[in-house]
C-alpha cells in the first residue's frame, strides 16, 4: 500500500506483502486520515500473461490514533502544541507520542538568522545516529537530504561528528575540517546531476556527549549562493586528515528518507539529516543609474550591480516625499519588477511605462531584510 503524498511526487510505499500464486494474503495497517491507493501487480516480469484479474477486498475498523507533543519552531526556543504526528510533520515539529505540553519541549541547537528550511539535531535522549559522508570512508560516502526553499541558500549549519576511519566509532579532531557541498535537482526521487558544488571548511564547534562520541556544529558559507530552489544536498568531508572523517548527525524532522552514495550506486537510507539552509548575508546591490533607455528616451533604463546570484526586486514612486525605503508593503513605492539573476555582474532593465514625471527607484536584493540599494 502506498500514500501518495501530491500529483508531482512519488508514492511512499507504507507496507506490502508478496503472496504466493493463487493463494490469498491479508495485510493490516493503522492509517491516519488521507488518500491511499492499493497497487496489485505480478512479482515478477515474465511469465505473466497480461489482463489477468485480481480480486481485493478492504476492511475498515475505527481507529483513534495517538495525539501527542509536537514541538516546532525556533529549535532554540520551540512552541507546543498537541495533534496528531502527520499535523505536527507539516509544522516541520519533532512529535512525541504519550506526552503533551506539560512537559516542556526540550531546547535544541538552533538555526542561524533568515534560515530557509530546518531539520534540527537530534538529542542524545533522542533515537539519533552518526552517518557517515565522507570522500575517505571505504568507497567513498556521501549522503543526500531533500529540501524545498523559496530563496537561494548562500549558508550552510549542520552537526555531526569527527569519526575515526575507517571504523567511524571513535572521537578524532581536524581543524578545520573541509567540506564539499552539493545541491542536485531532484530525478524522480532520486539524487540527479550536481546542479552546484561548493568546497569550503570550518572548524567544528563542542557541544553535547552522545555516548562516548562528541557532536560539532559545522556553519559553512556558500560563495557564490545557491540558486536551486528544490532537490536534494549532500555534504561530505573532503579530505585532508585520511585517518578523520564527517559523520552527519540525524534528525527527527523529515519525511524518513535520504540517500547515501557508496561509491557506485546510491542505498536508500530511512531517516532524516539534521542542518539549517539559510539565506546568504548579502550587501545591498551598489551603483544603481538611471537614464534614458537608448532605444527610447520616453523610458527609463535601470543599471546596478548585482553582488551575487539571487532574486532582485524593483521600486519605483512617483512621491517626492518618499522616505527611499519600500518594505513592509511601504504604500508610497509599487513592485514594478522582480528579476531573477544568475550570476554576479551588472544588471539592464528598461521601464515599460513612459517617463512623464518624477519617478524614483529602489532595487532590493531579497535576502536578509537589508537597507534598500542606492536610489
Amino acid at each position: 500500500m502506498a500514500r501518495w503524498s501530491s500529483p508531482c511526487d512519488a508514492a511512499d510505499t507504507l507496507a506490502w506483502i508478496v503472496a504466493d500464486s493463487c493463494a490469498a494474503d491479508s495485510l493490516a495497517l493503522a492509517l491516519y486520515p488521507g488518500t491511499y491507493y492499493i497497487v496489485i501487480a505480478p512479482a515478477v516480469f515474465s511469465g505473466v500473461d497480461c489482463g489477468r484479474d485480481y480480486v481485493a477486498g478492504v476492511t475498515c475498523v475505527p481507529w483513534q490514533p495517538p495525539v501527542g507533543r509536537c514541538c516546532y519552531g525556533d529549535p532554540a526556543a520551540p512552541v507546543c502544541t498537541e495533534n496528531y504526528e502527520p499535523d505536527c510533520r507539516v509544522l516541520e515539529g519533532v512529535w512525541n507520542a504519550g506526552l503533551d505540553c506539560a512537559t516542556l519541549c526540550p531546547p535544541r541547537p538552533g538555526c542561524p538568522e533568515n534560515t530557509l528550511r530546518q531539520q534540527p539535531a537530534a538529542l542524545p535522549a533522542d533515537i539519533w545516529a552518526p552517518v557517515v559522508s565522507d570522500r575517505d570512508a571505504p568507497g567513498g560516502l556521501a549522503v543526500c537530504d531533500n529540501y524545498t526553499v523559496t530563496q537561494p541558500i548562500g549558508r550552510l549549519r549542520v552537526w555531526g561528528f569527527m569519526l575515526d576511519l575507517p571504523g567511524g566509532t571513535a572521537n578524532c579532531v581536524e581543524d578545520p575540517l573541509p567540506f564539499i557541498v552539493s545541491f542536485r535537482a531532484d530525478s524522480a526521487g532520486w539524487p540527479g546531476s550536481p546542479v552546484a558544488t561548493c568546497t569550503t571548511a570550518a572548524p567544528g564547534t563542542d557541544g553535547d556527549s552522545y555516548g562516548s562520541l562528541t557532536r560539532y556544529q559545522f556553519d559553512l558559507t556558500l560563495t557564490p549562493p545557491c540558486t536551486l530552489r528544490t532537490g536534494w544536498v549532500s555534504v561530505e568531508g573532503a579530505g585532508g586528515n585520511p585517518a578523520c572523517g564527517f559523520a552527519w548527525l540525524t534528525s527527527p524532522v523529515g519525511d524518513g528518507h535520504a540517500w547515501q552514495w557508496q561509491g557506485t550506486a546510491f542505498a536508500s537510507l530511512e531517516t532524516d539529516l539534521s542542518y539549517c539552509l539559510a539565506a546568504g548575508e548579502c550587501a545591498a546591490p551598489p551603483g544603481l543609474i538611471a537614464r534614458l533607455a537608448p532605444e527610447d528616451p520616453a523610458l527609463v533604463e535601470l543599471q546596478f550591480i548585482a553582488p551575487a546570484g539571487g532574486d532582485y526586486d524593483i521600486y519605483s514612486t512617483t512621491d517626492r516625499n518618499n522616505d527611499g525605503d519600500p518594505r513592509d508593503n511601504d504604500p508610497q513605492w509599487t513592485l514594478v519588477a522582480s528579476l531573477m539573476v544568475s550570476a554576479p555582474g551588472t544588471q539592464a532593465w528598461t521601464d515599460p511605462a513612459p517617463l512623464v514625471a518624477y519617478r524614483n527607484y529602489v532595487v532590493v536584493r531579497r535576502c536578509d531584510g537589508i537597507l534598500p540599494a542606492d536610489r
